[in-house]
């Protein structure tokens, strides 16, 4: 009989220690940092609760209601559990909190809700310290009144935007200028300076390429294209006729209804044959030779100087040779 009463006193305790657990209340309190403060700043609260079951907890969020405005919820934290002893477990819930008013503001009741296995339904209502709410004015208000505005003050004229106008003006009427002058500089020329004849602009042009050193800088093909160009427009300007156009061919079939005398003819001949080897064939004259075919050139314009008809007659300006040249050239290409 010494073993069933043992068993029935473990049992009888056992229910007692749950009895006992079952009927406990929750306690809760509640902690306020700082307990002073400026408006707007921070206000820290932090729940804490501890219960048998958390399970069995109701919490309703006092800083969610419409009816109180005061307090402002910043943040709200996520709950944290942990278990204690004597079977108890607890809960920490914290609100980030302000306030727009200044004085002792209270802040509101929490109200902790708790639903045992047994029995009724019991509520446990906490209050916390009130707050210290300060303004961010200084005490002494008085020395704040507003003073009167000030009279407008002139502002100076920036004198960049004088400095950047002036260069402006300077810089269109320069540009409007240079215009100007390349427009009307070769009719200023041709009033300043009479024209040149034709055999001297031809002669002269010999003597500028032979300045660019060309045969020295072994630049074959250009100084024999420059030679045989110049002679070119020097014969279409003498006998009239499109001679940069022309291919060799065509130039000398042209010359045909010339007076150019036979001699004349043959040094022409020789002259433009050697220089569409250079241009078209590849070949490369010793330099004595370069230097022989520019002389030749000369000669053929002394020798043709007497067809000038008009003492004044000039020639074609370089730009627009160079261009029929370009011309001319490709229509030797397809005629070789």
């Amino acid at each position: 009989m010494i073993i069933p009463l043992k068993r029935m006193l473990n049992v009888m305790t056992m229910c007692v220690a749950l009895a006992n657990a079952t009927a406990q209340l929750p306690e809760a309190k509640v902690t306020v940092q700082p307990q002073r403060a400026a408006i707007g700043d921070p206000i820290n609260v932090t729940l804490t609760i501890k219960a048998p079951e958390l399970a069995r907890l109701t919490i309703p969020d006092p800083f969610s209601s419409d009816k109180d405005a005061t307090w402002t919820m910043l943040k709200k934290q996520q709950p944290r559990d942990s278990q204690l002893k004597d079977a108890l477990w607890q809960r920490e819930i914290s609100y980030d909190v302000t306030t727009f008013e200044t004085g002792q503001i209270s802040l509101p009741p929490f109200v902790v809700s708790y639903r045992p296995p047994q029995g009724e339904p019991t509520s446990n209502t906490v209050t916390a310290s009130a707050v210290a709410i300060d303004s961010v004015l200084p005490k002494n208000t008085e020395k704040l009144a507003p003073k009167d505005v000030k009279p407008p003050v002139p502002l100076p004229f920036p004198r960049w935007i004088i400095i950047t106008a002036t260069a402006i003006t300077i810089a269109l009427i320069a540009v409007a200028l240079y215009w100007l002058w390349s427009r009307l500089r070769h009719r200023v020329a041709q009033i300043i300076m009479p024209p040149k004849r034709l055999d001297e602009w031809a002669l002269d042009e010999f003597e500028a390429i032979e300045r660019d050193n060309l045969v020295e800088h072994k630049k074959i093909k250009e100084y024999y294209t420059r030679v045989s160009d110049t002679l070119r427009a020097y014969l279409g300007r003498l006998f009239e006729f499109n001679a940069m156009d022309c291919t060799t061919y065509e130039l000398f079939c042209k010359l045909d209804d010339t007076a150019v005398s036979k001699p004349v003819s043959e040094r022409l001949s020789g002259l433009f044959d050697e220089a569409d080897l250079v241009k078209f064939a590849k070949y490369i004259p010793e330099p004595p030779i370069c230097r022989r075919s520019i002389d030749q050139a000369r000669e053929i314009v002394r020798m043709t100087a007497h067809h000038i008809r008009d003492p004044q007659a000039n020639a074609d300006s370089p730009a627009s040779i160079e261009n029929a040249g370009n011309n001319g050239n490709r229509k030797e290409g397809l005629a070789a």
